[in-house]
């Protein structure tokens, strides 16, 4: 399982990350209604990440980080 964060400080809510994981039909990220500082909204986890990075990839401002979680 892979965790995904979401830096708010440097998202400008692009939606870029949405788009991907949607293209690849992952469905993982989607639009919140939390708006960033920017006045755009925010992505919002809604499923379970698989861990191929499309949304960390894509994303313009390095706001997106996946990692493998770790098992206890």
């Amino acid at each position: 399982m892979h965790v995904i964060e979401i830096d708010k400080a440097l998202c400008k809510g692009c939606s870029l990350c949405c788009y991907f994981c949607n293209d690849k039909g992952l469905r993982v990220l989607a639009k919140s209604k939390e708006m960033s500082e920017l006045g755009s909204y925010l992505p919002t986890l809604q499923g379970e990440c698989r861990g191929c990075r499309w949304c960390e990839i894509a994303c313009p401002e390095f706001a997106i980080t996946v990692r493998k979680e770790e098992k206890c």
